[in-house]
């Protein structure tokens, strides 16, 4: 983060734009390394489902799922691939599409949109689900859910999920720093599989989960 701010007090211009703004921009760096964090993500959490321990077989279904979600956004956040092979739009995307782009979480914009929804933008959706889980349930964690069969951040990963939720949120000044947003939640999503697992070894003398 302040990696991001330094840069967007710089006025070294590239393209015709800021140097911030550039490394925002549409297929930029910034989305790249989204990209390459949530495949990392889910390539972790395939790894996890498939050989965690034993004594921790109830967290498998999780990952299985975190490493489909973390595919399907890698996917999502180059519009699978559709400027890289030129690929033309479709009517249905066309149609329903917010950006006219092949992807789901802008066809969900637009419904959401048109069917009146108290939130709209598929970004503040995001950004309340995963505060959420990646803030609220963390700190519920240290007192309430200890004996449940979760699989919670831990207290590591709340700064990164609540910026990123913040980020997702207000998406100010320029309006691109949703793209900030998502790398954050990305590296989360990435660093959340050995954290958690790291932090069950060490909490293996703990009282065990309820049944």
């Amino acid at each position: 983060m302040a990696i991001a701010v330094f840069i967007y007090s710089q006025d070294v211009m590239v393209s015709g734009r800021t140097l911030y703004k550039w490394l925002l921009r549409e297929d930029g760096a910034v989305e790249a390394l989204t990209a390459i964090f949530l495949a990392l993500a889910a390539l972790l959490s395939l790894i996890a489902a498939l050989r965690v321990p034993e004594a921790l077989r109830w967290s498998r279904t999780f990952f299985f799922l975190l490493a489909a979600f973390s595919m399907l956004m890698a996917l999502e956040e180059f519009s699978w691939g559709q400027r890289v092979f030129k690929v033309e739009s479709n009517e249905f995307f066309q149609q329903y599409s917010d950006q006219k782009e092949i992807n789901f979480h802008n066809v969900m914009q637009q419904y959401l949109e048109r069917n009146g929804y108290a939130v709209t933008k598929t970004k503040k959706l995001a950004a309340i689900v995963l505060f959420t889980y990646g803030v609220i349930f963390p700190i519920l964690n240290m007192f309430t859910f200890r004996n449940f069969r979760l699989v919670i951040p831990p207290p590591a990963l709340i700064l990164g999920f609540f910026v990123g939720a913040l980020l997702a949120w207000y998406d100010r000044p320029t309006g691109r720093e949703e793209e900030i947003g998502e790398l954050l939640f990305a590296m989360s999503f990435a660093s959340l599989v050995p954290l958690w697992l790291l932090q069950q070894h060490y909490a293996a003398d703990a009282p065990p989960i309820a049944s």
